[in-house]
C-alpha cells in the first residue's frame, strides 16, 4: 500500500513540476525592431502602409488584432498571421474605414500566440501617429 501512494505522490510531483514549467517557460515568439508608418496621412476608406522589420522565433500561427485609436476606438477585423520563422520585413496595408473621423489616429496591433495548451502570450505594438483626412 506504501508503494501505490508513494507511486500516486511521485507522479502528482511529476505533472505539478510539468504544469509550472508550461505556464512560467519563457518563451521568446516574437520582436519588432522597426514599426513605421510609410503613409503619414491616408484618406478615410485608404489604405495605410506600415513597415515592420524584426524576428520570428517560431511558426506557430497568431491572432492579430487591430484598432485605430484617437478620441475614439476603431476596431478592425482579427485576422491570422502564418509568417514562418526567421527575419520579417513586410509592408503590411490596413484599410482605414471610410467612417473614420477627420484627426490624428495610432494603429494598435496586438498579436497572440498559443504556446502551449494552457499559455498564451501577447505582444502589443503600436505606430506613430498619422493623419486621417477626408
Amino acid at each position: 500500500m506504501n508503494k501505490i501512494i508513494n507511486a500516486f505522490i511521485i507522479v502528482l510531483t511529476l505533472f505539478v513540476v510539468y504544469i509550472v514549467c508550461l505556464l512560467v517557460y519563457p518563451y521568446k515568439v516574437h520582436e519588432l525592431d522597426t514599426i513605421e508608418v510609410l503613409t503619414p496621412v491616408v484618406k478615410a476608406g485608404g489604405m495605410l502602409i506600415v513597415h515592420t522589420e524584426g524576428e520570428r522565433f517560431t511558426d506557430m500561427p497568431c491572432a492579430v488584432s487591430t484598432q485605430l485609436i484617437n478620441d475614439s476606438i476603431i476596431l478592425l477585423p482579427d485576422t491570422v498571421s502564418s509568417h514562418g520563422k526567421g527575419k520579417i520585413n513586410v509592408d503590411w496595408p490596413v484599410r482605414v474605414p471610410k467612417y473614420a473621423e477627420c484627426g490624428e489616429y495610432r494603429l494598435i496591433f496586438t498579436l497572440t500566440f498559443k504556446v502551449n495548451p494552457i499559455r498564451t502570450i501577447t505582444k502589443r505594438y503600436e505606430t506613430e501617429i498619422f493623419k486621417v483626412i477626408k
